[in-house]
């Protein structure tokens, strides 16, 4: 069974924090980054930065 990609905290807080400007939206951050949407709400919730909580 193959492992999932591995990711930098550092890669995760830069994702998290440009989410957070609300310029793009989680689709579009997952787009260009390769990622899944879900990757993203995993990233916000692992580093505390859920508006409104998780």
């Amino acid at each position: 069974m193959a492992g999932g990609r591995k990711f930098s905290k550092a890669f995760k807080r830069q994702v998290v924090e440009e989410f957070l400007t609300g310029e793009r939206t989680q689709a579009q951050l997952a787009r260009r980054y390769g990622i899944t949407d879900n990757l993203i709400f995993q990233c916000r919730r692992s580093t505390g930065k859920c508006p409104g909580g998780c």
